[in-house]
């Protein structure tokens, strides 16, 4: 929109007002002619405020764009560096054949000690 023609008519429209009571022609067609005039630069004025608080709602929706982007961007790298740490975790873990053996001599060595408590048992109930 073009807001400069309707300036130059708010300013022919004063213009007009002031050659019409000039002429002396009516009161009525001096003061219409001003009050188009002040209507129409109010709704210029309201025009202009608007644009502007587009603007600045456009620049509030442009930050909260990108700071919506860089949110996504961390809850991703905080989700990869998670699953990092798990992978590493689990490599870090014995082998399967290691984890076996640990087990296998842990029980011997269970069955070991319930064998000699069932001993001790049997040779205190002699």
């Amino acid at each position: 929109m073009d807001v400069s023609r309707f300036k130059e008519l708010c300013q022919r429209l004063d213009e007009l007002a002031a050659i019409l009571e000039i002429m002396e022609c009516g009161p009525i067609n001096a003061d219409l002619h001003r009050e188009t005039s002040n209507a129409l630069s109010q709704a210029l004025s309201e025009i202009e405020r608007l644009r502007s608080d587009a603007d600045q709602h456009r620049e509030t929706s442009n930050a909260l764009r990108d700071a919506l982007t860089e949110i996504e961007r961390l809850r991703s790298d905080a989700a990869d560096l998670h699953h990092t740490k798990f992978d590493l975790g689990l490599s870090n873990l014995p082998p399967a054949s290691i984890a076996a053996d640990w087990f296998m001599k842990f029980s011997e060595r269970k069955q070991a000690l319930i064998g000699e408590k069932v001993m001790g048992r049997k040779s205190d109930a002699e």
